[in-house]
Order: structure tokens, then C-alpha cells, then sequence
């Protein structure tokens, strides 16, 4: 089966996953079992990890229909302390 261009990624990569009998329950089993809720979540995105996109890859499927590869920091962002006694000595930790 080819893909056109004409159709948006998602429906192509859904269709090609149709063609082919692939569920995202077979995908998640396949990439570390993973929900198909989450692999239906991150295939919708724009975006996937970088390790899953690679398992996709050596299973077959077409680079130009998945999410881009890209590591995203994951949980919330630790902020940077700040000590005001360190501050006006001009001090650092």
C-alpha cells in the first residue's frame, strides 16, 4: 500500500495500519507494553519519543506517516532555589 500526501498524517498513518492489521493494543504490546489509550494519545501528537519512533521504524512503518522524533522532559520542572542570605553576599552554593 502507498500513502499520498494529500490525506493529513494521522489518516494516513491510520490507514496504513488498517491495511496492514495493526491495532494500537499489537503496537503498545510491541513497544513495551504501552495502553493503546497511550498509543492512540501519541500517535495523535505531533510528536513521540525517540525510542518508540525507532521501534516503529524497525517494525515497518514508513517514516514520513509517524510523529516526529523528540525527547520531552519528563514531569514538571524543578524550580531553581534561591537563598536570599546568598544573594546579598553575592555567595553562591
Amino acid at each position: 500500500m502507498t500513502t499520498t500526501n494529500e490525506y493529513p498524517r494521522y489518516v494516513r498513518l491510520r490507514r496504513w495500519m488498517a491495511y496492514h492489521g495493526i491495532t494500537d493494543r499489537d503496537l503498545g504490546e510491541k513497544l513495551g507494553d504501552i495502553s493503546a489509550q497511550a498509543v492512540n494519545k501519541m500517535l495523535k501528537n505531533d510528536t513521540m519519543p525517540v525510542i518508540h519512533h525507532e521501534k516503529c521504524i524497525r517494525l515497518g512503518f514508513p517514516q514520513d506517516i509517524l510523529p516526529q522524533p523528540y525527547n520531552m522532559p519528563r514531569g514538571r520542572v524543578r524550580p531553581t532555589p534561591v537563598f536570599p542570605g546568598l544573594q546579598q553576599a553575592g555567595q553562591e552554593a
